[in-house]
């Protein structure tokens, strides 16, 4: 399984897509099921802790980062960035704020076809 697959079973699951609707408008510090607590997000980085690297990196080099914390220390919680447990709370709930908006801009875009 990976980290998409992960978001869709555990945060996208439910017919009116709060969750998802929670993420873009508002963030995932808002509180969403399964990644409100540190625990359970650093357990998600430790399984995921690759890919989420990788997709942090990319989206830094396009963003004109020379690394994701560079670009993560202009997020409203980089405060969390000082702790090793609660930065990689920090890169989950990016994650999903990521994935989040992914799919919000495809159903965008397939509703308006």
């Amino acid at each position: 399984m990976n980290f998409n697959e992960w978001f869709d079973e555990h945060i996208d699951n439910d017919e009116e897509r709060s969750d998802i609707k929670t993420l873009v408008n508002h963030g995932a510090d808002s509180g969403v099921a399964n990644i409100i607590y540190t625990n359970e997000c650093v357990e998600l980085y430790d399984q995921f802790e690759r890919e989420i690297w990788e997709a942090m990196f990319e989206d830094a080099e396009e963003q004109g980062f020379s690394t994701p914390e560079q670009m993560l220390v202009g997020c409203k919680r980089s405060d969390m960035l000082s702790d090793y447990e609660s930065s990689k709370t920090l890169k989950v709930w990016y994650m999903c704020e990521r994935r989040a908006h992914q799919k919000y801009n495809d159903e965008e875009l397939w509703e308006k076809e």
